[in-house]
């Protein structure tokens, strides 16, 4: 049985080529938490797990820490570390400072709409409201699953250098009617229907490409790219999160940055031609993007909370159309020089 969600890019998407695409499958392990409950003066308590991709351990102990939030800089805070976080307020842009401050566990009373990829702490849902130090064990099964995912790309036009259009997708957490999803979809939707139809950029290919599994770190695209010459590769233009309104250039920093000085300067330019100011904005969501040494072109409607949990009857179907139809003209005029 196909997944409504990959039938609905396959229907929409998929058809509109007029060949077919290419397909890559790869397969890799993932891990996921079952059976969570945690002991408290001899008391069991039914916990929920709400991350999955840590594989160390299956019995966790120690003194809760009760936060009622998380905020940059605790990670500075050596009380914090190692030991288990029951953090009151939490949200899925909090888990960046997590990962700083390495605790052993977190719990949280707070509902998370968005699946969170962790390989270096769970998480977890509690209905009980720790308010000192208690002692406390946390036990579970790490369940191992081979995940088969598959890749499927189009290339548009001649010449030895490609410019990517990235569309990530996850069929195992994903709502093909949640707005977050519904939004880039009609994106990338668009930008197929303008290359299709109104044409593509001369001098170089542009190849549009659809990943799967995006919530394990882009696992669909690094796999890819294994395979590339990436010298080839001018650029990554990436199709997530965007078309809502209040996008915002991603300059993210790893051990460098994502987005290069050349890119960011020739994306602001051709943008105010347009007249949408740029605004710049490191990434605030959970996602290592080292691996991929390719400039990085993120436009993402942050900060938004409610972005995972709103359905697609919120969004004003105006909007993506409006931005696809910039980035096509980014698309079109990025590399005008090698012409």
């Amino acid at each position: 049985m196909v997944n409504s969600l990959k039938h609905l890019i396959k229907e929409g998407i998929f058809s509109i080529f007029e060949e077919e695409l290419k397909k890559e499958t790869f397969t890799y392990i993932e891990y996921y938490l079952k059976n969570c409950s945690l002991e408290i003066e001899n008391k069991k308590i039914e916990i929920y797990p709400l991350s999955y991709g840590f594989s160390s351990n299956d019995t966790l102990e120690g003194e809760v820490v009760s936060l009622e939030t998380v905020k940059p800089g605790y990670a500075l805070k050596e009380e914090l570390k190692d030991k288990i976080l029951f953090i009151k307020d939490l949200n899925q842009y909090h888990i960046k400072y997590l990962l700083e401050i390495k605790p052993t566990a977190v719990l949280t009373t707070s509902d998370i709409y968005k699946t969170i990829f962790t390989k270096d702490f769970p998480i977890f849902k509690t209905q009980f409201p720790f308010i000192g130090k208690e002692k406390i064990k946390i036990t579970f099964r790490i369940k191992e699953e081979e995940e088969i995912v598959e890749n499927y790309f189009y290339d548009f036009g001649l010449g030895s250098y490609f410019a990517y259009i990235h569309f990530p997708y996850d069929i195992r957490f994903q709502d093909e009617n949640s707005i977050s999803f519904y939004s880039s979809y009609l994106v990338i939707k668009d930008i197929v229907d303008r290359l299709v139809n109104v044409g593509h950029p001369k001098g170089y290919k542009v190849r549009v490409i659809f990943t799967e599994n995006k919530y394990s770190d882009y696992i669909g695209l690094k796999k890819h790219l294994e395979n590339q010459d990436t010298d080839k590769i001018l650029s990554i233009l990436n199709i997530d999160s965007c078309g809502l309104g209040n996008e915002k250039l991603i300059t993210i920093s790893n051990k460098r940055k994502i987005i290069d000085s050349f890119h960011k300067e020739k994306v602001s330019n051709l943008m105010r031609e347009l007249g949408y100011k740029t605004k710049k904005e490191e990434l605030m969501e959970n996602l290592d993007l080292s691996g991929i040494n390719v400039p990085f072109v993120w436009f993402f409607s942050q900060p938004n909370l409610h972005m995972y949990s709103l359905k697609k009857e919120f969004l004003d179907e105006r909007k993506p159309v409006e931005f696809s139809s910039n980035l096509f003209y980014l698309i079109n005029n990025m590399y005008k020089e090698m012409i």
